[in-house]
């Protein structure tokens, strides 16, 4: 798999956590703005991006240290996703400028 990393602002970790038949289900997404096509969005336009199971706490501890519209550095995984397209899943999540 294709790894990248890209410098985004910010919006907010989040984690739904339920039992789905009798097993229990973790999920942990990133939402970042990403710069709007001004055709269809005006301001940001609001991104998500899933996280694997592996790293879900992890990043989403991180996602609470940070503030929003804060620029982060996401490094994360191109997966293939089926029919020549790719799901990119966020690996690590960090601010831009070092904490002082």
């Amino acid at each position: 798999m294709a790894r990248s990393i890209m410098e985004v602002a910010f919006l907010s970790t989040q984690k739904l956590a339920f039992s789905n038949n009798g097993g229990e289900v973790k999920i942990v997404k990133v939402f970042y703005g990403d710069e709007p096509d001004g055709i269809t969005e005006n301001g940001l336009s609001i991104v998500s991006m899933d996280v694997p199971p592996e790293v879900a706490d992890e990043v989403f501890a991180a996602g609470a240290q940070l503030a929003p519209l804060e620029m982060v550095r996401i490094s994360f995984e191109i997966a293939r996703a089926g029919k020549q397209k790719g799901n990119n899943l966020c690996l690590h999540i960090e601010p831009v400028k070092p904490r002082e």
